[in-house]
C-alpha cells in the first residue's frame, strides 16, 4: 500500500529554466512497482521511476519524475496500486508570474500531548513542545491555495530526538514514517522542497548505537534524507539532496550545504552527535560543492542582466548566515543575493547585511566600495519542535525597521514578483501576522 505521498519540483524547460513538472515519491512496505498514471481530468499517460532500501525492513521508497508538463495546468495523478487520486497543478515557466512560498525551518511531528517526552530538560528537550500549529497553518495555505510551495529549511521531524519519547528504542523510523504521513495532505498537493539540517545527518540513539550494523551505520551519513527525498538536483548540476537549485517565477532560488563538504562546516566530518565512527560528508570531491554554488550564482546574476531575466536571487539552507560567513559569504556578496532563509535558532530573527564589494546585478548603486542594497536574512526557526517551548504571545522584539525577533510558533510565506519581495511572519497558534517586510527591486 503506497503511503507517504509527497510531490518536489522537477524537470527543466530549455527556454526558461522553470521546472516541466514533479517528482512523485511514495513508500511501500514490500516491493512493488514505481509507476504514476496521471492526465488532465483523465489518467492517460504513466510514467516509471525507481525505489530503494536504505534500511533493512524500512520500507521501499519510490520516486517517479513526471515532467514535460504543460505549466500553469492542473493535473490528476494516481499511484498503481492504490486507489485514491490526487491533484497537483503544474507551476507557470514565465518569470513574469507572481509566486508565494511558505518558508520555515525545524519543525517536528506533532506535539507533546499526542507524543508525550519521557525524556526532558535535558539534551534540550522540553516536556511542552508543539508542531501541530505550524503543520496547521500550512495545511490551510495549501488547502486555500495561497503558496504555491513548500520549503523546509532543515530539522525536518527531529526523528534523532525520537528516543525520547519512548525509552529504550530508536523508534527513528516510526518517527520520520509518521511525520511524512502527517504532512501528507500538504506534500502530496503542492511541491515540498526541503534542505539538510543537522538533525537529518544520522540516528544517535542508545539503540542505534547498541545495534551499529542494523541501524546507525545504515542511518547515518543523511542516508534517510537522501533516500527519501528527490530534489531536483540533477536538473541543476549537483550531487545529491544536499545542494540544489530551482528557478521560480521572477526567482532562482538555491538550497545551500550548510552541513558538510566545505571546510569547518558543522558535519564537515561526522553526523550531529560528532562520534567518531558515524561518519558524515563526502558528497562530492573536495571542493566541488562551493565550486558548483559559484557556478550556480555566477549563471543567475548573469541571467538577471537581460530585461527577460529573474530579477531575485534567493538562497537558503538550515544555519545562520554567520555560522557559513567565511565560506558563503564571499559569493553572496559577488553574486547579489537578496534574501537567505535559515533556521536552526529554534526562534525568530530577521535582519540585513551589507553587502560589501558586491560583483553582481544586485550591486547597483554601490559607491566607494560598498552596497547600498543589503541582503535581507530571514532565520525562522520557530515551527515548533521537541527543543521548543512557546514563547508567551508578548514575545516581540523590534529593533527599528531592519530588526524583528520573537520565539512564537510562526511559519513565513514570501511572496515575490518581478519589481517586488514581500515577507510575512504569521503566528502559527493564533494566525496573527508577527513581521512583514517588502524590498523593491531598483
Amino acid at each position: 500500500m503506497a503511503q507517504q505521498v509527497h510531490l518536489a519540483l522537477a524537470g527543466r524547460d530549455l527556454n526558461t529554466g522553470a521546472p516541466t513538472g514533479v517528482t512523485v515519491s511514495w513508500v511501500t512496505a514490500q516491493p512493488s512497482s514505481s509507476i504514476v498514471h496521471y492526465g488532465e481530468g483523465v489518467l492517460t499517460h504513466n510514467r516509471t521511476g525507481f525505489s530503494k532500501m536504505y534500511l533493512k525492513d524500512g520500507g521501499w521508497h519510490h520516486h517517479v519524475v513526471v515532467d514535460g508538463l504543460l505549466p500553469s495546468t492542473e493535473y490528476v495523478y494516481r499511484i498503481e496500486g492504490a486507489k485514491v487520486r490526487r491533484n497537483f497543478r503544474t507551476m507557470t515557466v514565465s518569470n513574469e508570474a507572481p509566486v508565494s512560498l511558505a518558508i520555515f525551518g525545524d519543525m517536528g511531528f506533532e506535539n507533546s500531548t499526542t507524543r508525550p517526552m519521557l525524556i526532558h530538560d535535558m539534551f534540550g528537550l522540553y516536556k511542552n513542545w508543539s508542531a501541530s500549529y505550524t503543520r496547521d497553518l500550512v495545511l490551510d495555505q495549501a488547502q486555500r491555495g495561497t503558496v504555491d510551495a513548500v520549503w523546509h529549511v532543515g530539522d525536518i521531524g527531529y526523528a534523532d530526538a525520537a528516543f525520547a519519547h519512548g525509552i529504550a528504542t530508536s523508534r527513528y523510523e516510526a518517527a520520520y514514517d509518521g511525520f511524512m504521513r502527517w504532512i501528507e495532505p500538504i506534500a502530496s498537493s503542492i511541491p515540498y522542497q526541503v534542505s539538510p539540517g543537522n538533525h537529518e545527518s544520522e540516528c544517535h540513539s542508545p539503540e542505534c548505537l547498541l545495534h551499529y550494523e542494523s541501524q546507525g551505520r545504515p542511518l547515518s551519513n543523511f542516508s534517510a534524507f537522501n533516500a527519501r527525498w528527490a530534489m531536483p538536483f540533477r536538473e541543476s548540476g549537483g550531487t545529491s539532496n544536499m545542494w540544489y537549485s530551482f528557478e521560480l517565477g521572477p526567482a532562482h532560488f538555491v538550497s545551500v550545504n550548510t552541513e558538510t563538504d566545505w571546510e569547518g562546516a558543522g558535519e564537515e566530518h561526522t553526523g550531529d552527535s560528532h562520534i567518531p565512527f558515524l561518519p558524515a560528508g563526502g558528497f562530492g570531491r573536495k571542493g566541488e560543492y562551493l565550486a558548483w554554488l559559484e557556478r550556480d550564482l555566477a549563471a543567475a546574476d548573469a541571467a538577471r542582466r537581460g530585461p527577460e531575466g529573474r530579477p531575485w536571487i534567493i538562497a537558503g539552507g538550515h544555519r545562520p548566515f554567520r555560522e557559513i560567513e567565511r565560506s558563503h559569504g564571499a559569493l553572496f556578496r559577488k553574486y547579489g543575493v537578496d534574501a537567505y532563509f535559515a533556521g536552526h535558532t529554534h526562534s525568530y530573527l530577521r535582519q540585513e547585511h551589507p553587502l560589501y564589494n558586491g560583483g553582481g546585478s544586485g550591486c547597483r548603486g554601490c559607491r566607494g566600495g560598498r552596497n547600498d542594497i543589503s541582503m535581507l536574512e530571514v532565520i525562522v526557526g520557530g515551527a515548533g519542535c521537541d527543543e521548543m517551548q512557546q514563547a508567551p504571545r508578548s514575545d516581540a522584539r523590534g529593533h527599528g525597521l531592519h530588526t524583528f525577533a520573537t520565539g512564537r510558533y510562526a511559519s513565513g510565506v514570501l511572496s515575490l514578483n518581478r519589481s517586488t519581495l514581500h515577507w510575512r511572519l504569521v503566528d502559527a497558534a493564533d494566525g496573527i501576522e508577527l513581521d512583514a517586510v517588502t524590498r523593491a527591486k531598483p
